[in-house]
């Protein structure tokens, strides 16, 4: 048999009792017997959030100390776009104090890994609770025009960067990079790399492969 949606709620419970139809046999079976009260469906509220600890990072590289834009009209801008995006029914940002970075970090990857690792290590300095992720935010160049003039990477995590696979089980690698310019795209980058850092890989339509 099948039951409505509107039968299927948190704290509904089931009892079965068979009778004749025709009426023939007056004998009733029931469960669970009366006295102990219908069955659980163990039916519960479904309310997952999603939560997320942007790390600033002051990028010395250059000489220039440039430090991203995490004010309330960027948050609430990626918060919107992250629970559309995610099965969730609350997307909690927060923002950490911002660590200083004097290394280079190239458009075409060379230096992430060092930073994302920066990052990694700053989680578990800061002992992070295991359902917070950390997404390391810089700057390396004044605009994403400058940056990305002759192609770019937009962001790392550990699964895709480090190619670990079952990262996802590992606390520590709760984890990911993106640079900080505000644009429409920024918001999928940051949904793409948390899901790297969930362990969700690319699809199998291309470059890159993982």
């Amino acid at each position: 048999f099948e039951l409505a949606a509107e039968h299927v709620e948190p704290g509904a419970s089931l009892s079965v009792e068979l009778r004749d139809p025709k009426g023939a046999d007056k004998t009733t079976a029931r469960f669970p017997l009366a006295d102990d009260g219908p069955l659980s469906l163990h039916v519960e509220t479904f309310a997952p959030t999603l939560k997320v600890k942007f790390a600033p990072v002051i990028y010395g590289a250059d000489g220039s100390d440039r430090v991203p834009p995490l004010d309330e009209a960027v948050l609430e801008a990626h918060r919107k776009a992250l629970y559309k995006m995610y099965p969730v029914t609350k997307v909690e940002l927060s923002v950490r104090e911002a660590f200083a970075w004097p290394l280079q970090v190239q458009p075409n990857g060379d230096g992430w890994n060092a930073l994302l690792a920066a990052v990694m290590k700053t989680r578990k300095d800061d002992k992070a609770p295991d359902d917070v992720y950390y997404v390391g935010v810089f700057n390396p160049a004044p605009s994403e025009r400058e940056y990305c003039k002759a192609g770019c990477v937009l962001g790392v995590a550990p699964t895709t960067f480090l190619n670990m696979s079952g990262s996802g089980s590992a606390v520590s690698l709760r984890a990911a990079m993106i640079v900080g310019y505000v644009s429409e795209r920024s918001h999928g980058t940051l949904a793409q790399e948390l899901a790297h850092a969930m362990e969700r890989l690319h699809a199998p339509c291309g470059n890159p492969a993982a």
